[in-house]
């Protein structure tokens, strides 16, 4: 089949628009996909559960399941968010097109949840192909599916506009999360010889105002959160523990971990997550087995030592700004199909 005939579709996950940051990830590669000939395939809405939306939705599965050519490629993002996505899968890959899943989370290995896990593996042994995270995720997703080809994104990109701040070398922590699921935040008061600025949303403001090391710097658009990010490392840390990590974080790729990269920002990552090899090895920042690490690793910091790690962050940010790792990815799906 020649590659300049296949038809190619990103279906989009479509937001409220009063939800600054949610579904980040989803719409960057919808972007990137977007600037490599990618059609949008839009269902609406998902989070809309009104007849009427429904019915919209499942009209459009129709007109789409009926539209795409069998010589088609259809990207989706995991999990499917609604039946209607589920449907439209299963339709088209009956059909003759290629589908292909870009985890963005596994919730049964999030949640701890064997029996959604359970459900989720079925729902991703019904694709073509399976981009993951990187080459943790892969092999653990290969002790249950060993007949699809999995590959490793190995970072997410990042769609940023403007110019990030100049970063200089402080004992000032950026984070940026949900902060109803890192509850971790609640005690960093423990952690006094450092500052911390936090970026998001679900913020319990009044309590964090207690903390005198804690600056509540507010919740931005996903795109313009790059230039607002303020402090000498990007922090990607989650759960409710100051001592360890969330076990999630040894397969995961959070989508903050590419916003600090494309905001020119150093960052600290858990010493057994799957980027530490490479933040230790391309001088990207540094691993702590524990946020209490953090104080006696900046203090080992020349500031020469800081200078060359935001040099070295600037080769990964162009790379993650221009959607270069999904492209790669996505290429090599192009080459084999």
């Amino acid at each position: 089949m020649q590659l300049r005939q296949l038809k190619k579709y990103i279906v989009s996950e479509k937001y409220p628009v009063t939800l600054k940051t949610a579904g980040a990830l989803t719409i960057d590669n919808e972007f990137f996909l977007n600037s490599i000939g990618f059609t949008t395939i839009q269902l609406g809405v998902f989070s809309k559960k009104t007849i009427f939306a429904k019915l919209i939705r499942a009209a459009r599965v129709v007109k789409y399941a009926i539209g795409c050519p069998v010589n088609s490629i259809v990207v989706f993002h995991f999990p499917l968010r609604t039946t209607a996505f589920t449907v439209l899968q299963k339709l088209l890959k009956w059909k003759g097109c290629t589908t292909v899943a870009i985890i963005v989370d596994i919730d049964g290995w999030r949640d701890d949840d064997a029996a959604l896990l359970q459900t989720e593996i079925k729902a991703l042994s019904n694709f073509n192909y399976i981009i993951a995270h990187n080459k943790a995720m892969c092999f653990r997703l290969q002790q249950h599916i060993n007949k699809l080809p999995i590959l490793s994104i190995e970072l997410f990109d990042y769609a940023a506009i403007g110019r990030p701040s100049t970063h200089q070398f402080s004992n000032t922590i950026c984070i940026a999360a949900n902060f109803k699921k890192a509850t971790f935040v609640n005690k960093l008061i423990s952690i006094d010889q450092l500052q911390f600025n936090v970026y998001g949303s679900q913020i319990d403001t009044n309590f964090l105002k207690l903390q005198r090391n804690v600056n509540v710097k507010g919740s931005f658009n996903h795109i313009d959160l790059v230039e607002q990010l303020e402090g000498s490392f990007g922090l990607v840390w989650d759960g409710d523990c100051i001592d360890i990590c969330s076990a999630y974080y040894q397969i995961n790729n959070p989508h903050k971990l590419s916003l600090y990269i494309a905001a020119g920002m150093p960052i600290i990552v858990w010493s057994k997550s799957p980027f530490a090899e490479i933040v230790l090895q391309q001088g990207l920042g540094f691993a702590v087995h524990s946020l209490y690490d953090i104080p006696t690793k900046l203090q080992a910091i020349t500031t020469n030592q800081y200078k060359d790690m935001l040099g070295n962050i600037e080769n990964y940010r162009l790379k993650v700004i221009s959607g270069y790792y999904l492209k790669n990815v996505i290429s090599i799906i192009l080459e084999h199909k």
